[in-house]
């Protein structure tokens, strides 16, 4: 058998066992798994070039596969996985940030971008302020600016530039609350991402979501006669709970989507609807696209 093909034989067997016995409630400490056995991956490939050619080369390329799987399932575990730190947390980590957008009754729309790396989003309260963010771990950075016209306000928030230590450095928190009373516009970027969004207090009229390699749940509300949707993953998990009142909608490309809508009737490949969509008073309208995932909606 070539090396190659034992390479990828050992690296998929390894990734597939991990999650299997996780399932199983079986943790892991993905610090170790990532971050303390990257050097053998430098010891093996100077051994791999000294055994060229030798009984001992596809050997040492099954092993080269689990060791890679590891680090990869590492490294992702501490993205998908890892449960939420402490509050008090947030003093132990080298990065820790606040961002804050004092509220103010005139303001009647909120627009706000973010555009993140990997790492952890958290939407879970309405704030008193306008908008207040916690940022903390290794990376990315952040850095956030605003502008406001009228009862209008922009709100802008990006990470900064920055030098990508694969083996030192680990994904960012973000913490973010949001005041219910002006009417939101929120677009996205993330990269790789585990996400717990939960919009229920708040009038979101648009919302824009586009990850990578993510593990997303969103939970929407009926603060408005229209929600829009529009959201464009790769490999990915996505669980979206609306309310049982709400008549929802959903168009996109779904092809290779495994998908769980209960609740829904199918009237093409690319359009499902709820029974109550057209004499619903909410509606919900998502547009999904994406790659190899996952794609749940449940009604509450």
């Amino acid at each position: 058998m070539k090396s190659k093909q034992l390479f990828w034989g050992f690296f998929f067997l390894t990734l597939g066992f991990l999650y299997l016995i996780l399932k199983f409630g079986v943790e892991f400490d993905f610090d170790f798994i990532s971050w303390d056995l990257w050097p053998l991956l430098l010891i093996l490939a100077g051994i791999a070039i000294i055994a060229e050619g030798t009984f001992f080369r596809p050997i040492l390329s099954g092993v080269f596969g689990i060791i890679v799987a590891l680090i990869v399932y590492g490294f992702l575990g501490n993205i998908f996985f890892e449960e939420d730190d402490t509050v008090n947390s947030f003093q132990t980590h080298n990065y820790r940030k606040t961002f804050t957008v004092a509220y103010d009754s005139s303001i009647t729309v909120a627009n706000l971008s973010l555009k993140a790396g990997a790492g952890k989003f958290f939407i879970k309260d309405d704030a008193d302020e306008l908008m207040y963010a916690k940022a903390y771990g290794d990376l990315p950075k952040y850095t956030m600016s605003d502008s406001r016209k009228d009862s209008i306000i922009w709100i802008d928030i990006k990470t900064e530039k920055h030098k990508f230590k694969f083996f030192e450095n680990k994904p960012t928190k973000f913490n973010l609350k949001l005041n219910a009373n002006p009417v939101w516009n929120l677009d996205f970027e993330l990269g790789a991402a585990k996400s717990e969004i939960d919009l229920s207090k708040l009038k979101v009229k648009n919302f824009v979501l586009k990850t990578g390699a993510t593990k997303t749940e969103i939970k929407l509300g009926d603060k408005l006669p229209k929600t829009y949707l529009n959201i464009d993953m790769g490999v990915a998990s996505l669980k979206i709970k609306i309310p049982e009142s709400s008549g929802c909608k959903i168009i996109g490309e779904m092809g290779l989507v495994s998908k769980d809508l209960e609740g829904f009737e199918k009237f093409s490949d690319g359009l499902y609807k709820t029974a109550n969509y057209d004499t619903a008073k909410n509606k919900i309208i998502i547009d999904f696209n994406g790659g190899v995932a996952k794609f749940e909606v449940e009604r509450y």
